[in-house]
């Protein structure tokens, strides 16, 4: 015997099923892929978006090797052709694809930058260019200072966005320096949780004092730590440009100071201040990041340094 309900179910399933293709086609018509130096030109999803018509993005396309670029521009030349006799089906890695009218590739590069490769001439052709601007860092910086509840941004955004700048300038050159956008990111985020530490339970204090000290800690914490020896004092005498009167703070954390001081006389090493710094320095960007490099020369203690820190934050739990 027949129930409502079942009616009911019954009709959501043929509704599920004639909108199922619907949905599909909906979820695939844009698909984003980034590529690296290891993504071969086989797995690039041609046949995925020729079938159902998608868009699909190639983010850092330079990064694919020189005879990579090369297969994927004869790919690309056939689809477009395809494209322009109206063809229903094209040979694509030696098969019959049929082809959607609708699908298109765009690519997304940043040449100039360290292993990136040049695109081939004939490759260059198949796409129109367009100009991009320079990001505006202050505006970016004074939106994002105001997002983590900074009051005075637009005075503070311009001297940080200085500072990154001047950094940039004026240290040496090291391959894991980065004073872009995601290291301003990064300190601007990190500025309004020091921010909110620093007034918890206070009445009495004046907001542009704490919230510029804020900002001097979040440089300190933030660009400090990736800095070679060179740089320090460098780094010490662009902090007073920007910010007159500022010192360099160095990493205070007494409960975490006092287990690592144990744990040097454990492992039998001599707790110098430099030692104990670098180890807090640690813990802070493992904190603040997703994934850590430590670099340095050999037999300076980066080992010692990253065990010591491991040990540490697993005794804190």
């Amino acid at each position: 015997m027949s129930t409502p309900n079942n009616h009911f179910f019954f009709f959501f399933l043929c509704l599920i099923l004639l909108l199922l293709p619907l949905l599909l086609r909906l979820f695939y018509r844009f698909r984003h892929v980034i590529c690296s130096v290891y993504l071969q030109y086989s797995l690039l999803h041609f046949p995925s978006f020729l079938l159902v018509g998608a868009w699909g993005c190639f983010d850092e396309f330079n990064r694919l090797e020189e005879g990579i670029l090369s297969a994927v521009s004869q790919q690309i030349l056939g689809i477009q052709q395809g494209l322009l006799q109206n063809s229903s089906h094209i040979d694509l890695l030696g098969r019959q694809i049929r082809l959607d009218q609708n699908m298109a590739t765009f690519i997304t590069m940043n040449p100039g930058y360290a292993g990136r490769s040049n695109l081939p001439d004939n490759l260059k052709t198949l796409f129109r260019s367009v100009a991009m601007v320079v990001p505006d860092r202050k505006l970016i910086a004074q939106v994002m200072l105001y997002s983590q509840g900074i009051v005075t941004a637009e005075q503070l955004a311009p001297s940080v966005v200085d500072l990154f700048l001047l950094c940039e300038e004026r240290m040496t050159k090291q391959r894991h320096y980065d004073f872009g956008l995601r290291a301003l990111k990064t300190l601007l985020v990190s500025a309004g949780g020091l921010k909110r530490k620093v007034i918890e339970g206070k009445h009495d204090f004046d907001l542009s004092t704490e919230e510029k000290k804020a900002i001097i800690m979040g440089a300190c914490n933030n660009i400090l730590p990736k800095l070679v020896a060179e740089d320090v004092s460098t780094f010490s005498e662009i902090l007073k440009d920007v910010f007159p009167g500022a010192e360099v703070s160095s990493m205070e954390d007494d409960a975490l100071r006092k287990e690592m001081t144990n744990i040097c006389e454990v492992k039998g090493f001599v707790a110098k201040e430099s030692f104990v710094q670098k180890m807090l320095q640690l813990n802070q960007v493992i904190a603040s990041r997703h994934g850590v490099m430590v670099v340095g020369k050999s037999c300076v203690g980066k080992v010692s340094d990253t065990n010591g820190t491991n040990r540490t934050i697993s005794s804190s739990f």
